[in-house]
């Protein structure tokens, strides 16, 4: 592959996805650089994470030479198999241009349906490149298979070797022989969760053939798994009686009935099925689960006992189900306190398919059988790319253990390799020498500080006058310490808030708008009880604040910032959705019932939830700010000033803790203090550099605090950056409190006058 390759993840051609697929096998392992991660229990190494177009990326290299430590190198199959299941790993870089990057060579992104294929092809016997009539390369299988590509695909998928089979689809693909198998290519991208490309191949079918049944019952079954069930049941509903998917589609409503809480109706569903001769696998498992079901929220022996034997019934062939069925098998047995059977069939679960809760469970497993340190082995493993599994892992494990555990293993480098001496390349080739990677202008790839971050010069010296709209944008996002907190152990606490919730509710909790109803009714549970110490209110805050970070995580890619120095309520979350980023303090809705003796009205968690997705959905509508809004008498919505008064909060609070501004007055005297302060630091003819700007910031909110108490001015319009932000007085003027100070500061003008002035229409007013 030649060095100036651009390769497109999106659209490649045959050939040269081909070709990158041929040269994995060259491979015998892959690294990953790693950074040393502070928790509350043990350092943890965990991947480097960044962002590229605001997706998750996750950087791999083709030769340790090529980065600098610390960094693992692992297996390459089993590595891309690992991070493949990495959730928010949505493309895999090959050989990024990063800060650890010793040399300069070709990188190539992958998604995860591509990543998929190569790992198939990885487990898959010999497979040549053959030429097409025209000259191009096309992937065929080994001698005496080409013919029988898709008849290995079913094979594969009925073994349940899920990326084998999807390396045989991609065979057929490059074939043009992908419809020999279109009624059975979106289970499997349906079981490899990737919906999105299960969502494209259904809609292509039903665009030639609207009445497709097949079509309906997978559009059914994507809904389903995306917890949808209303939606799931219109499309099942479209599959008319006497249809060749009468029995899947009996099953799929069972699990429907099964994600409503009605397992009574799915029992009686799955158990028409057991003795079905093709279907009966499928029938055992849902029964298994329904089972497992009723047995928590009835607490009878005896169905724990059946559900043990309905996922050895469906065990009893090989299947894609298997892995799941195993899973489900070691909670009955964790449940039923057999915990050898337990941590077996997690084991086994994870022969069949890698899964993070399998393998969290499996460690709970190992330590109820006593087993400690390899259970503290795991999770090491773990945190390489589940840094908040890891860490939930940690929190069940003795410290006097944990000491013991080194945070680095046998497959952390943590020391300078030997001279490099050869480029490496995605394909091997003859090779020019090496030279050093060049210093990049454009900004670092790894998460960094905002407060590190030094504004260009440049971008300074185009402000030849002052403009309120546009100072409000360099303190974007500003704060004192931060870093993103995809590997912090904030997050995990949802999953615990989850897992409490089902066993009080007896329902199963997910992430979603019913999700935010269960957290906001155990939040009113426990705040209107009397007696509840501070700590309990403390947790349970934290807990439920959680759950709401990890919705907006999980449904819109939301980034949580985690400030170091304030308390979680001022940790902002970030929502960007192509050019548009929405920042807002979810964990301040929940935190004000620590604040506040009064509980919020019903529904405030769900009205907030609500406002942020309206928000997005509008988000290309022009954005009525300022002097605009005043004139337009737009006040902004009640959520959109409780985020600003938040920001407003969090600076105060800094305000506090620099010499510049700590002693302040909230009052006259502060403003002639805020006047002075202008007059010696600023000067008009001299832009000010990046910390100028942000003493400016925080004497805006200083003063816009003083407005506040001594006019009892409120917030009207918080639009756009805070230079444009309104604040109306009682006496109905509007002002603008933070850009004044951008304003006093360029042109010298006089607060205390501006004051005055104030002070006299409100003894008019009053």
């Amino acid at each position: 592959m030649g060095d100036n390759i651009n390769f497109n993840i999106f659209s490649p051609t045959s050939s040269s996805f081909q070709e990158i697929i041929e040269n994995f096998l060259n491979f015998p392992e892959l690294s990953c650089p790693v950074n040393l991660v502070h928790t509350t229990q043990k350092p943890l190494y965990t991947a480097l994470r960044y962002a590229v177009n605001n997706a998750g990326c996750f950087p791999l290299f083709t030769d340790k030479r090529l980065i600098a430590p610390p960094f693992t190198a692992q297996n390459t199959a089993a590595f891309l198999e690992t991070v493949f299941n990495v959730p928010d790993a949505q493309i895999i870089a090959f050989n990024p241009s990063i800060p650890q990057k010793n040399y300069e060579c070709p990188e190539i992104r992958l998604d995860k349906k591509r990543l998929s294929i190569i790992i198939g092809r990885l487990k898959s016997p010999v497979v040549g490149i053959a030429s097409d009539t025209c000259g191009r390369s096309a992937a065929v299988p080994a001698a005496g298979v080409q013919n029988t590509a898709d008849s290995t695909f079913i094979r594969e998928m009925e073994l349940g070797d899920l990326h084998k089979a999807h390396y045989y689809a991609y065979i057929l693909e490059t074939q043009g022989q992908i419809h020999s198998i279109r009624y059975y290519y979106p289970q499997l991208l349906i079981e490899l969760n990737l919906y999105q490309e299960a969502y494209g191949f259904l809609k292509t079918i039903l665009e030639k053939e609207p009445a497709n049944e097949y079509a309906f019952y997978f559009a059914a079954l994507l809904y389903q798994r995306n917890r949808n069930p209303q939606k799931a049941m219109e499309w099942l509903n479209k599959i008319p009686e006497g249809s060749p998917l009468d029995v899947k589609k009996s099953l799929l409503t069972a699990h429907l009935m099964l994600d409503l809480n009605e397992p009574a109706k799915a029992e009686n569903i799955f158990r028409n099925f057991i003795e079905h001769p093709y279907e009966k696998q499928s029938a055992f498992n849902g029964l298994g689960m329904t089972l497992l079901r009723m047995e928590s929220q009835e607490k009878k022996r005896e169905k724990l006992e059946a559900a043990i034997n309905a996922f050895n019934r469906s065990l009893q062939a090989p299947g894609y189900l298997n892995a799941k069925t195993f899973f489900y098998l070691g909670n009955a047995h964790f449940r039923g306190g057999n915990y050898a059977k337990a941590e077996e069939s997690y084991a086994k679960s994870l022969y069949k398919k890698l899964s993070t809760p399998a393998v969290i469970n499996m460690a709970f497993a190992m330590m109820k059988n006593n087993k400690m340190t390899q259970a503290a082995e795991l999770y090491r493993e773990t945190a390489i790319t589940e840094p908040e599994m890891a860490v939930k892992i940690m929190a069940e494990i003795p410290n006097s253990v944990l000491e013991k555990i080194p945070a680095e293993f046998s497959r952390i480098t943590l020391q300078e390799n030997a001279q490099y001496q050869t480029v490496f390349q995605m394909k091997p080739k003859p090779k020019p020498p090496l030279t050093p990677a060049k210093a990049k202008t454009e900004a670092s790839l790894e998460p960094a500080a905002i407060s590190d971050r030094k504004m260009p010069p440049e971008t300074i010296k185009q402000e030849e006058s002052v403009k309120i709209e546009t100072f409000g944008e360099v303190f974007s996002g500003w704060a004192v310490k931060e870093k993103e907190t995809a590997q912090d152990a904030f997050i995990s606490r949802a999953f615990k808030m989850a897992t409490s919730l089902e066993d009080e509710f007896g329902k199963k909790i997910y992430f979603n708008i019913n999700g935010i109803a269960e957290i906001e009714k155990k939040l009113r549970m426990t705040f209107l009880k009397s007696k509840i110490t501070p700590q309990a209110s403390l947790e349970i805050v934290l807990d439920c604040s959680s759950f709401l970070c990890y919705y907006f995580q999980e449904r819109h890619k939301a980034k949580l910032i985690k400030l170091l120095d304030f308390d979680p309520w001022a940790w902002p979350m970030t929502i960007t959705l192509e050019d548009f980023t929405m920042p807002t303090y979810p964990i301040q809705r929940v935190w004000k019932l620590l604040w506040d003796e009064k509980l919020p009205e019903p529904g405030w968690l769900i009205n907030y939830v609500h406002y942020v997705e309206n928000e997005l959905e509008k988000r290309r509508s022009p954005l009525i700010s300022g002097i605009q809004a005043v004139r337009a008498k737009t006040r902004s919505h009640h959520e959109k000033i409780t985020d600003a008064e938040a920001e407003h909060k969090k600076t105060m609070i800094f305000v506090s803790s620099i010499d510049e501004t700590r002693n302040i007055e909230i009052a006259r005297t502060g403003v002639k203090k805020i006047e002075e302060l202008l007059k010696s630091r600023y000067h008009p003819e001299t832009p000010p550099d990046p910390d100028g700007w942000r003493l400016l910031r925080c004497c805006g909110h200083v003063f816009a605090e003083i407005i506040q108490k001594d006019f009892k001015g409120f917030w009207y319009n918080t639009n756009g950056n805070d230079g444009s932000w309104t604040m109306q007085m009682p006496w109905q003027t509007f002002i603008f409190p933070i850009g004044k100070i951008y304003k006093a500061a360029s042109n010298k003008e006089s607060l205390t006058e501006y004051y005055d002035v104030l002070l006299s229409e409100k003894l008019k007013f009053s």
